[in-house]
């Protein structure tokens, strides 16, 4: 599979700070770093060598730096003891790269090495700068060699002025010899070295700028997790978004998923569908964002038009149902909204079942 690899300048505090907007994109780096590594479906990777060499070139921890510039710009949204827990936790969490190639150690021709734009090695310090060659490098051997990695691999920074979404980070370097880690299920043939390694990765401010430059469909992976599903519909969010929206619509601020809701995607064969798995993507974008692809009606108590509208038990929320297909069984998509604004999509099913799971 493809992947997200960590550029280790998303740690380092912005130097010269010169505007709350430097700080602010900086712990903002750090929040989409946090909320990426709780992402399955594309998985992030670290390289250990660059947590090893932000702690040699002293970047963290933070040492009261970070306190300075938050009071510099009188920030009162954060502070440095939180933001160091939520270093370690993703620091901690994040997995090693070098793990996921099952790679012990590598060595490489270092005057054969050509990062560009060489900004990115320029701007961290001696030791980090050396690591993420290094690391550039591990993503080539897995890319072409090992082939454990997807090319078109994603590479995580923050904004600056020199760096663009998209942009491309190339990487040249000869690999003279690499050492599997013990019982690896990879094979290395000493004679396949040296190998001469070309290849590049995407730059993307976070995991939503990932969602863009991906097909929906793709995302959805035959909804294989629920987090395949919120991809794809916050993918859907997206494009609807681009093409401009009509203010006089409400908006619902969160939306959830039911305990039965992925069951019976999988259950009616929405899952597999391409056709009824978009269909099911765009009615819940568009009802999320308050312009509903079908009519949203009342799911009543039974069938009687004079029957009232159910509500959950446990928070009151309100019972709603929307055609999903009018053909065939005349599938109908069943949700519930709560008083303060947020969306739970309970299941899909047949006309005939006028079922609402809670």
């Amino acid at each position: 599979m493809t992947c997200i690899v960590i550029d280790p300048y998303l740690v380092l505090l912005p130097n010269p700070c010169n505007s709350s907007d430097q700080l602010d994109n900086f712990v903002e780096g750090l929040l989409n770093w946090s909320e990426a590594i709780y992402r399955k479906e594309l998985p992030v990777f670290i390289s250990d060598t660059c947590v090893n060499g932000l702690y040699q070139d002293k970047w963290i921890p933070f040492d009261g730096r970070l306190t300075t510039l938050l009071n510099k710009f009188d920030a009162d949204n954060a502070d440095e003891e939180t933001i160091n827990l939520v270093l370690r936790n993703i620091l901690d969490r994040t997995p090693r790269l070098e793990d996921h190639l099952e790679i012990q150690d590598i060595c490489f021709e270092e005057k054969t090495v050509n990062i560009s734009p060489d900004l990115f090695l320029n701007r961290l310090g001696e030791n980090t700068s050396k690591a993420l060659t290094e690391t550039l490098a591990l993503v080539g051997i897995g890319e072409k060699y090992l082939e454990s990695i997807q090319p078109e691999c994603y590479f995580a920074t923050n904004e600056c002025l020199d760096v663009d979404e998209n942009d491309k980070v190339s990487s040249n370097v000869e690999v003279l010899l690499i050492e599997l880690s013990e019982n690896s299920q990879f094979f290395v043939n000493d004679a396949d070295f040296p190998i001469k390694l070309n290849h590049e990765l995407t730059v993307c401010f976070g995991y939503n700028n990932v969602l863009i430059s991906m097909d929906v469909l793709d995302l959805w992976d035959e909804a294989s997790s629920v987090g395949n599903v919120t991809d794809a519909i916050n993918k859907m969010i997206i494009l609807h978004r681009e093409i401009g929206l009509p203010t006089d619509r409400k908006e619902f601020s969160i939306y959830t998923f039911g305990a039965h809701f992925l069951g019976s995607i999988h259950s009616y064969g929405f899952h597999a569908r391409h056709d009824w798995a978009r269909l099911l993507i765009e009615s819940c974008a568009r009802i999320i964002l308050g312009i509903p692809k079908n009519d949203v009606e009342e799911f009543r108590e039974d069938e009687r038009s004079q029957s009232a509208q159910r509500t959950r038990g446990s928070d009151r929320a309100l019972a709603w149902r929307t055609h999903l297909t009018k053909s065939n069984e005349g599938f109908r998509l069943m949700f519930w909204t709560t008083a303060d604004g947020v969306i739970e999509f309970a299941n899909i099913g047949p006309k005939k079942e006028l079922i609402i799971f809670e």
